[in-house]
């Protein structure tokens, strides 16, 4: 017989047979790899994304509060309502003693009174920080609606304190490094094009601005400013908020 029709002679030698396998189960390898690496960025991107969308409604309900004082007299009425019948529940249940019972509705008034002594506007401004600081990236929705929120409720909570003559030097007073006294960062975002990008709007309208990069380490700063004079801030919020088409509550910057 012919040795071309052998079926024998047309099987693989065995080194290339097992060349073979190796660079099948290579390759398997190496897709269920990819994979994997990309199932548990899915799993941290919606995880933050989840984190994100809860502490920027947190900071909303702050700015309703500040946008309206009756919701924010409503409001901590309730909690406080609901503070004293989970204590009572408690303290019925023997769980808690006649003397820590007292205790803590003590400070379920201390932390009642506090919460309508304080302009509410300085809690949004730290949630909304809060919302693109701890939970990006990646950036969402959520992250680049508070990069334009927490400067707005941090100018309208300086303008609350000085209203009602308390001191402003604090977490939320404190200027960012580098900046003039009239400066005022109206905006910011993780990179650099995104900053000119939305200083290209103001200079659209006229709104006198600059970038900047905050000089403080990652985790701690914003990535890069939009800067603008304190006398035209309100004017550059609105004017980022219509440009870059952001689904943000309305504040009043008195």
């Amino acid at each position: 017989m012919d040795a071309r029709g052998d079926p024998l002679t047309a099987l693989p030698a065995p080194a290339q047979l097992s060349q073979s396998l190796f660079r099948r189960r290579w390759v398997a390898a190496l897709w269920t790899g990819l994979f994997g690496v990309a199932g548990v960025y899915a799993v941290l991107w919606l995880d933050t994304g989840a984190r994100a969308r809860e502490a920027y409604r947190e900071a909303d309900r702050y700015t309703a509060w500040t946008a309206d004082p009756t919701k924010e007299r409503r409001d901590a009425d309730e909690d406080f309502r609901r503070g004293q019948a989970r204590l009572a529940r408690e303290k019925n249940a023997g769980r808690l003693s006649p003397g820590n019972f007292t205790l803590e509705m003590d400070l379920l008034r201390e932390r009642h009174a506090l919460t309508l002594r304080r302009p509410p506007s300085g809690l949004a401004a730290q949630w909304y920080q809060d919302t693109y600081r701890l939970f990006s990236p990646p950036e969402n929705r959520w992250t680049r609606a508070a990069r334009l929120m927490a400067p707005a409720l941090k100018e309208r909570w300086r303008r609350d304190v000085a209203a009602r003559g308390l001191p402003t030097r604090t977490t939320y007073g404190d200027e960012e490094p580098g900046l003039a006294a009239e400066d005022r960062v109206v905006y910011s975002a993780r990179r650099a094009a995104e900053a000119d990008r939305a200083r290209a709007i103001l200079d659209f309208r006229g709104i006198p601005a600059r970038t900047a990069a905050d000089p403080r380490p990652a985790g701690a700063g914003d990535g890069f400013w939009v800067v603008v004079p304190s006398a035209r801030f309100a004017d550059a919020h609105a004017a980022l908020r219509d440009g870059l088409v952001l689904s943000v509550p309305t504040i009043v910057i008195q």
